[in-house]
């Protein structure tokens, strides 16, 4: 029955409690709902009396814990060793998922084994949008965690935050100004320029991340507003936008429309500052009020509003794929240097944190990981890197048997432009591979498809044995061709064979233009593609081209000036997109 219901290879198993946590695991919206409307048990346990809500929790799977909590999930479940959903989230410092958590009644001061709380955590790893959502819903302070320390002491203690803060009774100011209903007084708190706009917005959590589109949750208005708001369409006609808000504001409760009214307002020729002030303080009260998370677009709205650029460079530094769409010419004349022109690690921060948290990884697995990360560029494969410890954790809470009868294949198609690191992310992939056990050895065997149809399908047998428990990598696979070139054609048959035959034995690495792979290749065999996953190598934008610029120059002992990185880069960028581009 679970056979029939799964796709993936993360709820095929015997138990259909095993599919629902595997799936929560891994994030897969799809296959959750599917299986909680077969009526699996929402609390099904693993050995260590972890729940489906936990494998989502701490992984931050926001969407997932929605799911499972509607279908009555016990939210303060807890496991062998005394933690809880809201403890894992906490420690991980996923605070949307703790605010979701929150929001459906989970104990703010459980403890665990250890004697710790989700509050002492999340301070101790120094997650501080979690710990303020953990104050707001009343956690204490003074609890002793399991390195004799209280939460409030700790803090005073590592200089990870004023301990003041940590009271209960201590609201940020902004906080107060809302709860204190005086004339003014948001407006002084925001207007406070000796306070960083952190500490003057403390209390708020802002979506992350943010395609830079979205504006309201209901598509319909989404797409009038994107037409008729000048503030987000120059084409739109004016005062347009203003009448949608005005009457959609009647109909709707949606507190976005007062932020889009004020940025509205804000863009339109005339002087109506009451009324931005009113729409604007509106919404910072729904925010503090309900604790609900805040849209980006709240500081282009404060920045404008106050005059005070210190908004629209927090802005810039939290969404910066949103910055060329958003950023009025002005604001992009006087914005913060960015990032690509002062030396910085290139490394996503929230990657490597990622890595950093991820529990149970080998010690053998840092120095691959390490270079990997390392890597200018690619965060989805980074991310991808990542998930192959995740789902080593998860096949190892299967039994043999069940990984006997549901053997899994770990085949790539690494798919992208020339020059994005395909072949080193390969050999990288070959060391995390059995690092994480997947592998057996870490073996990597290179080659590309001419060499393959020169030498012939006897020799594609020898390096595949020889590339047992390892890694097979075969650059520029869309060669092998074989509806154009009949050398090509025994050679893919021999590859689907190892595929299949071999799939718990051997990972075969294809790389390659992801059309060219479809039509030269896929296209002859249709199930060849069922037996890849593909990962695909995204191309680098200026920033990235800048830091891959400064690097070269830097390796050969070079020295040039401050914006040659950067005009290298614009150079470059105008063949993103093209094939060869890399």
């Amino acid at each position: 029955m679970a056979a029939a219901i799964a796709r993936d290879w993360y709820v095929v198993a015997e138990d259909l409690g095993v599919c629902l946590y595997n799936a929560a695991l891994v994030g897969d919206v799809g296959q959750v709902r599917q299986l909680l409307g077969q009526g699996v048990n929402v609390d099904w346990c693993d050995s260590g009396g972890w729940t489906p809500l936990f494998a989502a929790a701490v992984n931050g799977h926001d969407k997932v814990v929605g799911l499972l909590l509607d279908a009555h999930a016990n939210v303060d479940h807890t496991s062998h060793t005394g933690v809880t959903p809201l403890i894992v989230a906490a420690h991980q410092g996923h605070a949307i998922v703790v605010r979701r958590l929150l929001s459906a009644g989970a104990k703010v001061n459980s403890k665990d084994s250890n004697g710790d709380t989700a509050l002492y955590l999340a301070r101790k790893e120094g997650h501080a949008d979690a710990v303020q959502l953990l104050l707001g819903a009343g956690a204490k302070v003074n609890c002793i965690g399991s390195d004799c320390n209280s939460t409030l002491r700790g803090a005073s203690r590592e200089g990870q935050a004023d301990a003041a803060k940590l009271r209960p009774d201590a609201e940020s100011p902004l906080q107060k100004a809302i709860r204190s209903d005086q004339v003014g007084q948001i407006e002084r708190v925001l207007r406070a320029t000796n306070m960083a706009v952190d500490e003057r917005l403390r209390g708020v959590v802002f979506v992350s991340p943010w395609d830079g589109v979205s504006l309201v949750a209901h598509p319909a208005l989404q797409h009038e507003l994107t037409s008729k708001l000048q503030c987000v369409s120059s084409r739109a006609s004016p005062f347009a936008g203003i009448n949608l808000l005005r009457t959609s504001q009647l109909s709707k409760p949606i507190p976005e429309l007062d932020l889009l009214y004020a940025l509205e307002l804000l863009h339109l020729p005339g002087d109506d500052a009451a009324a931005v002030t009113s729409h604007i303080e509106s919404y910072l009260r729904h925010l503090v009020l309900t604790g609900s998370t805040a849209h980006p677009i709240l500081l282009l709205a404060l920045g404008r509003w106050l005059v005070d650029l210190a908004f629209v460079n927090a802005f810039a530094s939290k969404y910066p794929d949103a910055t060329d769409a958003w950023l009025l010419p002005a604001e992009k004349q006087h914005l913060a240097p960015a990032p690509a022109e002062s030396p910085s690690s290139h490394t996503d921060l929230c990657t490597r944190q990622l890595w950093a948290t991820l529990p149970g990884k080998p010690p053998a697995a840092a120095p691959a990981m390490d270079a990997l990360l390392d890597l200018v560029g690619i965060p989805k494969v980074k991310q991808f890197a990542i998930g192959l410890f995740q789902t080593s954790a998860a096949l190892a809470k299967m039994t043999p048997d069940v990984r006997q009868k549901n053997p899994i294949s770990f085949n790539y198609c690494f798919v992208g432009n020339a020059g994005t690191g395909k072949t080193t992310v390969a050999r990288h992939f070959a060391t995390l591979l059995h690092a994480s056990k997947l592998r057996s050895k870490d073996v990597f065997v290179e080659t590309d498809a001419r060499q393959l149809k020169d030498a012939g399908a006897p020799a594609f047998d020898k390096l595949v044995q020889s590339a047992l428990d390892g890694v097979l990598f075969i650059d520029e696979a869309y060669d092998l061709d074989p509806g154009g070139d009949l050398r090509g054609k025994p050679i893919v048959a021999a590859l689907l064979t190892a595929a299949e035959n071999l799939r718990d034995r051997i990972t075969i690495i294809l790389a390659g233009y992801e059309t060219d792979l479809q039509t030269k290749l896929f296209d002859f065999n249709a199930g060849l593609k069922s037996r890849f996953q593909f990962v695909t190598f995204e191309d680098f934008d200026v920033m990235e081209l800048a830091e891959v610029c400064r690097l070269q120059v830097a390796a050969r002992g070079w020295t040039a000036p401050k914006e040659f990185a950067t005009l290298v880069a614009k150079k470059l960028i105008v063949g993103a997109d093209t094939k060869g581009f890399g």
